[in-house]
């Protein structure tokens, strides 16, 4: 698999993120459209515009800031950044001027997203020529949250003729959605 250069030419071969997701859907990968398969890859740098729905509660818009997830707006750009790192794939999304940074790594069958003292637990897998990511559970300071309590997320991850889509949703039963959006995302 190889990344794109800025002026839209394959340029190197991606291999930290790719190995990761290449693990994590065996054979599944190669079935995924190539801008999904170079938009796992690092180093990625890649760049687009968003839109982001707020929390639907009062409740939820406290859990929202206190996960350091994106305010909501409109036509927000992104700017992200994945690389390496020593506790595995680094993703950093800039949001305008908000920053939320992760690390990925593979456990057993599923990703775990490290965000913060949170560590979230991903079955991912293919529909079409895409990735559908969603939580399988949740812990907090090394502490499992219960599904009742534990927040939710889905996302997917779509081609576009550019470069991918993202859809993201976050949200707790007990005080709905706490964040959802979409991002376009291609090359710089």
């Amino acid at each position: 698999m190889r990344r794109r250069s800025r002026d839209g030419t394959h340029a190197g071969p991606c291999h930290a993120a790719s190995q990761l997701y290449r693990s994590l859907l065996s054979a599944e990968f190669e079935a995924l459209h190539p801008n999904v398969q170079a938009s796992l890859g690092a180093p990625l740098d890649a760049q687009g515009v968003a839109t982001v729905v707020g929390a639907s509660t009062p409740v939820g818009a406290l859990m929202a800031r206190a996960f350091g997830l994106p305010a909501p707006s409109k036509a927000v750009p992104v700017v992200l950044r994945v690389r390496t790192g020593p506790t595995g794939v680094e993703w950093r999304r800039s949001f305008g001027e908000q920053c939320v940074q992760t690390a990925q790594a593979q456990v057993g069958g599923y990703l775990i997203e490290r965000a913060g003292a949170a560590r979230i637990a991903y079955r991912v897998h293919r529909r079409g020529d895409g990735l559908v990511f969603e939580s399988v559970g949740v812990s907090l300071f090394g502490l499992p949250l219960p599904p009742g309590v534990r927040p939710d997320s889905k996302a997917t991850v779509v081609p576009t003729s550019e470069g991918w889509r993202v859809d993201v949703s976050v949200g707790a039963p007990w005080c709905g959605r706490l964040c959802a959006y979409t991002a376009w995302m291609k090359w710089k």
